[in-house]
């Protein structure tokens, strides 16, 4: 009898070791989990700022082919009359729809009067994207192209027929209104008209808007 109360007694203690052991490694995996999370949402982040970054450097080098083809001349931001803009123009350049589209937005299309439709997530800054007839400005009034900015992401403006084709910007307030400048990591990705194409934050790109590369008031 002395015998089956003394390993009824171990098999508890066994037992009450077990779940104490199984609360610590819960409480450890919690604590790895709220540690680890963030780093592979961030690591997510990264990858998918990294594929919009990639898509803004094809549209940059489609701008300059179509740039070489008409004589110097940018493609619009848009063509009222002819119910397209410059992700139509610059299409034949790169056949693929999925360069105009960042995986960290959910912009709407943007459909023109001709039928296409292309994602919204990019736009032109209308210091270079702004003309007359077919065209835009010549790239030879443009003085800093490696500093003045091209596209550049952009937030829902216009719901639910689709982003801005252009954004005008006269102010910091503007950028701050139009552009998606924290969209990647506490930042945003922009093509400049050299073609090239760098993430930075907001408060860096202050100078990069206007055609004299003057701060924006």
């Amino acid at each position: 009898m002395r015998s089956n109360c003394g390993s009824l007694g171990r098999r508890r203690s066994l037992i009450s070791f077990t779940l104490i052991e199984l609360l610590v490694v819960i409480a450890i995996i919690a604590i790895l989990a709220a540690i680890l999370f963030p780093v592979f949402a961030k690591a997510r982040e990264k990858a998918k700022a990294s594929t919009c970054l990639s898509n803004l450097k094809q549209l940059g080098q489609a701008w300059l082919m179509y740039t070489q083809d008409y004589d110097g001349y940018y493609p619009r931001a848009w063509n009222g009359g002819g119910g397209y803009g410059f992700d139509f123009q610059l299409y034949p350049y790169i056949k693929s729809m999925g360069v105009y589209d960042c995986p960290s937005a959910d912009n709407p299309p943007r459909t023109w009067p001709s039928g296409w439709s292309f994602p919204g997530d990019y736009t032109v800054n209308a210091a270079v994207g702004y003309g007359s007839g077919t065209f835009s400005v010549n790239e030879s009034v443009v003085r800093h192209p490696a500093t003045t900015i091209m596209l550049c992401e952009i937030r829902n403006t216009r719901p639910p027929s689709g982003p801005e084709h252009e954004v005008w910007v006269s102010s910091k307030r503007d950028v701050l209104a139009r552009v998606a400048y924290d969209r990647h990591l506490d930042g945003s990705n922009y093509t400049f008209c050299d073609g090239h194409a760098k993430w930075y934050r907001v408060e860096q790109t202050w100078t990069m808007w206007r055609l004299d590369n003057q701060e924006l008031p």
